[in-house]
């Protein structure tokens, strides 16, 4: 008799809006989550299914929309330039957003996800709400509707799967802690969910089950391979031993000093390290990867701007200046008198008109920053502004591995790569 085939265990991952927003109009998924669906979509011992609440696909396409209709003021005036109706309009896009839409969810296998209203205790939501109890939000006003929706879209999936852990396990990803709070406690009981809180985060769990490990394998280790790389407390962890950031600076000088735009100027900061994500296993060692974000300001130097001039608004020494009194080469009037030099005559060459004012002239006076003549001396330094324009992440991969005893001892670490992945500037 033919031994029967087991059936392959299936993973399904639901994706909250906060996880997959980008602000590119054409794309539903951010980058990060389309490629993790990419790489993960054939596995030979895992089935994964992917989920999208219809109320994210609904929310991302508000979102695409807002982001379209911001690009048509843009669209008219190359109109005009070319003098021709490019019939480009918000129903157009509408239209091109919904097929996008739908084009992406089929190309990535990834399933709209109903809600089934008739399931839903409406009183008890009415009075979380009303109470502001998760996963609404405390505060004067009600927040969370949506995510209520998104938490009772995934509760019922949970509820018409398996539950068997070797049969079907559950995962949503997350970024609002309220919600997962919430889905933790209504999920405490079920040993095949798991609240993620990012991408990484579920990257490693499709890792650990696709290897031959166990999830409390990886549980029990996972906390101690953390620190066996960095521990702030310390400077014994992998990361100090191996000189990581020295090497980074060396190997990635170009990228470390890069700049969106030729008139920006960067300063980097705070080195964030993440928490090291399982990628497989191989006889005793373990491969991990940990992700490295440096802190980048981005500022420009800027010539302070020149305030109002104008005869109501100009104050010299803290006093308001009268019509038709001049300013000497210090910022203050000349008044008259015996004692004080008198002014060029009015209309010399050696006069120019500033905010209405007739002012004698001064070597280089376009350098001159007048910036404010109120409550003391006036400033006429030519000192440029620091001005911050933006901040970013210069991001790394620090591929490494480290063999695990029996005992669960960590021994012979090796760095397997340092690998540059972006500079990600604001919200791009």
């Amino acid at each position: 008799m033919a031994k029967m085939r087991r059936k392959k265990p299936e993973l399904k991952v639901v994706f909250d809006t906060s996880v997959i927003h980008t602000k590119v109009s054409y794309y539903i998924l951010n980058s990060v989550v389309r490629n993790l669906i990419v790489l993960n979509s054939k596995h030979s011992d895992l089935i994964i299914k992917w989920y999208l609440p219809h109320i994210v696909v609904d929310e991302r396409r508000y979102q695409m929309q807002c982001a379209a209709f911001k690009l048509l003021p843009y669209i008219e005036k190359l109109e005009k330039l070319l003098g021709h109706n490019l019939n480009i309009n918000e129903k157009i896009l509408i239209d091109r957003i919904n097929n996008a839409i739908k084009q992406q969810l089929g190309e990535l296998d990834i399933s709209n996800l109903e809600v089934d209203t008739t399931k839903i205790d409406l009183e008890e939501i009415i009075k979380l709400s009303v109470f502001r109890q998760p996963p609404f939000e405390q505060g004067d006003k009600e927040k969370g509707f949506r995510d209520t929706i998104v938490a009772e879209t995934f509760l019922q999936l949970v509820n018409e799967s398996p539950i068997t852990p070797s049969v079907c396990r559950l995962a949503i990803v997350a970024n609002d802690n309220i919600m997962k709070e919430y889905l933790k406690s209504c999920t405490k009981e079920k040993k095949n969910v798991r609240i993620l809180s990012n991408v990484s985060e579920l990257e490693g769990l499709i890792n650990t089950l696709v290897s031959k490990v166990t999830e409390k394998f990886i549980e029990e280790i996972k906390e101690k391979v953390k620190n066996y790389f960095f521990e702030e407390e310390n400077k014994e962890g992998l990361f100090y031993k191996e000189n990581i950031e020295d090497k980074i600076k060396e190997s990635y000088s170009k990228e470390l000093t890069s700049i969106p735009k030729e008139d920006l100027q960067r300063e980097n900061g705070t080195w964030k390290i993440a928490k090291p994500v399982f990628v497989k296993k191989r006889r005793q060692r373990t491969f991990w990867v940990t992700t490295v974000a440096i802190e980048v300001k981005l500022f420009r130097y800027e010539l302070p701007v020149t305030q109002d001039l104008s005869a109501s608004n100009l104050l010299l020494g803290g006093g308001q200046v009268s019509p038709g009194t001049y300013l000497n080469l210090t910022g203050t009037p000349y008044v008259g008198g015996d004692s004080l030099s008198m002014p060029p005559a009015p209309g010399s060459s050696n006069t120019f008109k500033l905010g209405g004012w007739e002012v004698p002239k001064v070597p280089n006076i376009d350098s001159l920053d007048i910036t404010s003549y109120g409550g003391g001396d006036p400033n006429l330094s030519t000192k440029k502004n620091k001005i911050n324009v933006s901040t970013g992440h210069s991001i790394f991969e620090i591929n490494w591995s480290v063999n695990v005893t029996p005992t669960q001892k960590l021994t012979n670490p090796r760095i397997e790569e340092i690998k540059f992945v972006k500079n990600k500037w604001g919200d791009n």
